[in-house]
């Protein structure tokens, strides 16, 4: 290489074209506009070779590890050499700045030509490692030890690419473009690269023709490719910023335009630092009260865009101010620093949320800190007024004290009650307010009822026989024993010193007053399938309390006649003629299974009990009254089973049909549900339970204790679907439903 300094004679006509190049690209940045996204820039070639269009600006030399103090810049080649003995390492720089920063780079390759040594190396190719310069170095002083033994390059290789290049003129070329991409990024400085062979057994040389080789097109040539998208505005967001002397900063935001625009460079400005200072990140200090334009300016094309920021001296103000119950008054206004407010005597506590208009100020209420936006601590609040201050404190300590009274009413001492009803029977006299003791009579058939006490006051509390209650809403089941029961509706005021009761006198008229001509399988409201859908059912498990139903006592009626008496006629009723299960209602009135609640109404879609069920099964099956009912003793609810249906009921008992819960209760008042029915049917006639599981789309709802027995009933052809086939197991059966898998299963297995 040269050792004295090199001509540049195309360099003022280079400069001369950048110059008119960068008068266009103002003059037409002068009538751009913002706007969106353009559409892909047409790439672009530029070739770097020493000489080629007056290009001069480059360097290389290479080192060699068996002469580390040498140097040799004055070569017209350079050796590219692994051997166990000699390593001979290039090093190549470019100046790449006439490529735009922020260019995607797309291509960059490295073409070398080998020169005139190397044939005696193998014709093969060796692994060549490029390595990014991270230091400057003179090419008339840089030797071994100052480049590769003290190293100015990146140890780890930007790329290792395989290359042969063997013989004289040969070309090969090095991909560069990651390594180009960094540069043009200014991610990394252009300091060069370095080459070096790889891993090799052997002798692998090549020579590199430098860029003083007479030859032009044989010199180093970096062919550099691509895309520039130039910058056509920016807009500088928000327009306008307050900020408080002595207070936070505030985030200005510069979008270039387009959003694809290669170089996006900003240069921030402040028009008056004494008031407001920016940046490199566009992050804006107040300096002192005043006002001062902040301007962002584009690398590219020198656009420009502004935001006016204002700073004012810190304030003690409030912004707004809320209650979490009641209503300020008058309305919030941050120069009104006394209000009221009241509150219902509900109301223990309250929270109160203040925001300050300087963010730099701080507050208190009623001394305790609160984050400005937020709610404070509860207040608690006593009968009258309360007095709730909120002190805000400005950044140069000035303070502003506002006030707020707030009022709790006193609590109400009304303990009326608006409305009482009962679910059986009529009060007498008719309800009043002020009437407090009330009678009312119920036939012997109806062993339970509930009370519905209604509140005057909805803060007043209730109690049916000392058990809360909510206002509005049915009591528990209240059990009835034959004669006079008292029952007990106490409200209690608001203030919870006011009490008020009131008393009805339910009369449960004996088995003389009343003739029961029913059978025991009525009550309930419920719907069946139409048309030949006919309802499924259940049976009871005594392990399974959770999905058995668990509601009030029902009224269960004595049966007109019982198994052993004279075979029964068909009866028929007003209310079966177009129902879907007319047939098997008849059919069971013949089989002496049903006889209905009186002679016109046999009532197909009422519910059924456990116990009205059980008997059905009973006669049904032909079953021998039991003399023995101690085996009811062990049921703690022994209590609910009315007399006349304890002999039957205990056969159902001992034949398995029907069992008690867990919790030794046999609830033989509460309504059966469709999985209990079905299962209480199959395990009466003793049939064994399928070990399948159903075909019903819900067959995921019905209990593991009664899938069986439900699967079996199915098979059997005894039950079908409801609408959609959903079984539907916990769905409470109907007297229709009840009838009909009792006739089916007779028909089927007499």
């Amino acid at each position: 290489m040269r050792t004295g300094p090199r001509l540049r004679p195309f360099r003022p006509l280079i400069s001369a074209v950048l110059s008119m190049a960068l008068v266009i690209s103002v003059l037409t940045g002068l009538i751009a506009f913002p706007g969106p996204a353009s559409a892909a820039s047409t790439p672009v070639t530029k070739v770097f070779q020493y000489g080629l269009d007056g290009y001069t600006d480059m360097k290389s030399a290479h080192v060699k590890s068996d002469s580390a103090d040498d140097n040799y810049g004055n070569l017209t080649f350079l050796g590219l050499r692994g051997h166990s003995l000699t390593d001979l390492v290039p090093f190549f720089y470019y100046n790449l700045s006439s490529i735009p920063q922020g260019s995607m780079i797309t291509n960059a390759s490295l073409e070398l030509t080998n020169g005139i040594f190397g044939n005696g190396s193998p014709n093969a190719s060796a692994p060549i490692a490029v390595y990014k310069v991270i230091t400057d170095w003179d090419e008339s002083q840089i030797k071994w030890n100052n480049s590769v033994a003290a190293a100015i390059y990146d140890p780890t290789p930007v790329s290792t690419q395989s290359i042969n290049g063997y013989g004289i003129g040969t070309k090969f070329s090095l991909d560069l473009t990651n390594l180009v991409q960094q540069w043009i990024d200014g991610t990394s400085t252009n300091y060069g690269l370095m080459l070096q062979v790889g891993e090799w057994t052997g002798d692998w040389t090549r020579a590199i023709y430098s860029e003083e080789h007479t030859t032009a097109q044989n010199r180093p040539k970096l062919t550099v490719t691509y895309s520039y998208e130039p910058v056509t505005g920016v807009s500088v967001t928000p327009d306008s910023l307050s900020l408080v002397w002595g207070g936070s900063t505030g985030q200005l935001n510069a979008n270039v335009h387009p959003t694809d625009a290669s170089n996006k460079n900003i240069q921030w400005t402040s028009s008056n630092t004494a008031v407001a200072t920016v940046d490199a990140n566009g992050v804006v200090t107040p300096v002192a009260p005043g006002t001062a334009i902040i301007t962002a300016t584009t690398e590219d094309g020198n656009y420009s865009d502004t935001s006016t920021v204002t700073v004012s001296e810190p304030n003690a103000n409030l912004s707004n101010l809320t209650l979490s119950q009641g209503t300020l008054a008058p309305g919030f206004d941050s120069a009104t620093t006394s209000y009221t407010a009241t509150v219902a005597n509900s109301v223990y506590g309250l929270t109160v949320t203040p925001a300050v208009a300087d963010a730099t100020a701080t507050v208190t209420v009623n001394g305790n800190v609160t984050a400005s936006g937020m709610p404070s601590h509860s207040i608690p609040l006593n009968v009258g007024d309360n007095e709730v201050t909120v002190k805000v404190t400005a950044l140069d300590g000035t303070e502003k004290t506002y006030k707020v009274t707030v009022t709790r009413e006193a609590a109400s001492s009304n303990a009326d009650l608006s409305n009482l009803t009962l679910s059986q029977g009529t009060l007498t006299p008719t309800f009043l307010s002020g009437t407090t003791s009330y009678t009312a009579t119920v036939t012997n058939s109806v062993y339970s009822l509930t009370v519905t006490a209604t509140v005057y006051d909805p803060m007043a509390t209730v109690t049916v026989n000392g058990t809360p209650v909510t206002s509005g809403t049915a009591s528990q089941a209240i059990p009835l024993n034959v004669g006079s029961n008292k029952i007990e509706v106490t409200v209690t005021a608001e203030d919870g010193l006011t009490k008020k009761t009131y008393t009805v006198d339910v009369t449960r008229q004996d088995t003389a007053s009343t003739s029961p001509e029913n059978e025991g399988e009525t009550d309930g409201n419920g719907s069946a399938d139409t048309g030949n859908n006919s309802g499924s059912g259940g049976s009871t498990t005594p392990d399974h309390s959770a999905d058995k139903p668990d509601t009030e006592k029902p009224e269960t009626e004595k049966p007109s006649e019982q198994p052993g008496e004279a075979a029964c006629t068909k009866l028929t009723w007003t209310d079966i003629q177009n129902h879907w299960a007319k047939s098997d209602i008849e059919s069971a009135s013949e089989l002496c299974v049903v006889q209905g609640p009186s002679s016109d109404k046999f009532l197909p879609d009422d519910e059924v009990t456990r116990l009205q069920f059980a008997l059905m099964v009973a006669r049904a099956m032909k079953l021998q009254k039991s003399g023995e009912a101690a085996v009811l003793e062990s049921f703690e609810d022994r209590n609910e089973i009315p007399g006349w249906a304890e002999a039957e009921l205990a056969a159902a008992i001992r034949a398995g049909i029907i069992e008690g819960y867990e919790d030794e209760t046999l609830r033989p008042n509460v309504k059966i549900n469709r999985a209990e029915m079905v299962t209480m049917l199959i395990r009466g006639w003793k049939m064994s339970a399928a070990i399948t599981a159903t075909s019903f789309t819900d067959d995921a709802d019905i209990p593991a204790w009664a899938k069986g027995f439900v699967a079996k009933a199915a098979q059997e052809g005894i039950i079908e679907g409801r609408s959609g086939n959903r079984f539907e197991p916990a769905s409470t059966a109907t007297r229709a439903e009840a009838v009909a898998v009792l006739v089916r299963i007779l028909q089927d297995k007499p």
